[in-house]
């Protein structure tokens, strides 16, 4: 039996995409509701659900709700944590808990029955900061509030009173799969047993709370970085491990977390591009209008730099597309000012190539597909 779990990333939520920029909870702006579909969605959509001994369950990106508002009424500021800081009850530890819920509530049709679970996860961006925090959870002991010297109380990674579920207190399940296991003892799942069999990744970013990086004093952790709060590092327990990380994306506050300590089990591949890039969610044919390189005095390293850009094919040489615009006065009391401009509608069929990969690797371990017609 084949559970595949995925984890859509930050303000990604494939409902939303689906209802569109003109709901009416939508900011019409920069939310889930205008994004395109991302690589966990589409990956969501292609496994095939008709397939024998095969689950898929979507989990909606940090920040999100289906049909739920992201913003602040008149704003498009955040109306959650979960999308500033990846925490509270949007966040990466309230999307495994509800992963886990989930999860085990499509596996109760094989309630008493004799099954061999075989665990999948993948996830875009903080999204696949939970997929690996839900590897974490799902392999160690829950956290139990004890009732009794028999039973106790699972608590999820996001607590709260809804989510904790009554155990006995030396269930296997509990101890070693945490509180993914509490929950298929709630629908009386009792699988033979557990193995994480692949992970697939695009562009891990953790992002979580205010300090991603920690802080030491001697050699003394005084706060975790995120990788050791969330135990990232636990997506080595899986068999294969597959990473597809951006080569130009800007870091300055939203770190790359590699999966190094996976060693001979992981595989990452960094390819050309940015985050969405690597992940989906960018709208086809949306024009955008961008100030390239900026330059005083005289207009040489514009033309040479417009020259690149037509050479290496990011424009065409055609005047509409790219130019260089005048500013004078400048208000520094230079004579002028040069602008070199863009303005395009750039294709969303990038993002096809690590998608396909995914498709690729995940295909060895026995995911199955649809087949296109």
């Amino acid at each position: 039996m084949t559970l595949n779990l995925f984890f859509d990333g930050t303000q990604n939520n494939k409902t939303n995409t689906q209802a569109g920029a003109q709901h009416e909870n939508s900011n019409h702006v920069d939310d889930s509701y205008t994004n395109d579909y991302s690589n966990v969605a589409r990956g969501y959509d292609a496994v095939d659900p008709n397939a024998e001994n095969q689950i898929r369950v979507y989990i909606e990106g940090i920040g999100t709700e289906d049909l739920e508002s992201e913003s602040i009424p008149f704003t498009t500021k955040p109306n959650n944590i979960g999308i500033p800081f990846g925490t509270g009850d949007r966040g990466v530890p309230a999307k495994v808990s509800k992963g886990c819920k989930n999860s085990s509530e499509a596996l109760a049709k094989y309630a008493g029955k004799d099954i061999h679970l075989k665990v999948n996860v993948y996830g875009f961006s903080r999204g696949a900061t939970a997929a690996r925090h839900f590897v974490h959870i799902a392999t160690k002991a829950a956290t139990v509030l004890r009732i009794d010297n028999k039973k106790g109380m699972a608590l999820a990674p996001f607590d709260n009173l809804n989510n904790r579920v009554k155990v006995d207190l030396d269930n296997p399940l509990v101890t070693q799969y945490g509180y993914f296991g509490a929950c298929l003892v709630a629908n009386k799942v009792i699988p033979k047993n557990i193995s994480f069999n692949f992970v697939g990744l695009y562009d891990t970013v953790a992002a979580y709370g205010m300090d991603h990086r920690g802080k030491k004093v001697g050699n003394v952790s005084i706060i975790d970085d995120d990788t050791a709060q969330l135990g990232l590092d636990s997506v080595n327990k899986a068999y294969f491990i597959l990473q597809l990380a951006a080569d130009d994306e800007h870091r300055d506050n939203f770190d790359l977390t590699n999966i190094k300590r996976s060693g001979v089990k992981g595989l990452e591949f960094t390819l050309p591009g940015v985050h969405s890039d690597i992940g989906g969610c960018y709208v086809d044919l949306v024009e955008e209008n961008v100030d390239l390189y900026k330059e005083e005095i005289n207009d040489t390293e514009c033309k040479r730099f417009r020259e690149i850009l037509i050479e290496e094919g990011w424009y065409i040489d055609d005047p509409k597309q790219i130019w260089i615009e005048r500013l004078t006065p400048h208000v520094h009391g230079v004579d002028s000012r040069f602008i070199l401009k863009g303005k395009r509608k750039p294709r969303n069929i990038y993002d096809k190539v690590s998608l396909n990969t995914m498709f690729h690797y995940s295909e060895h371990f026995k995911v199955i597909y649809k087949k296109i017609q």
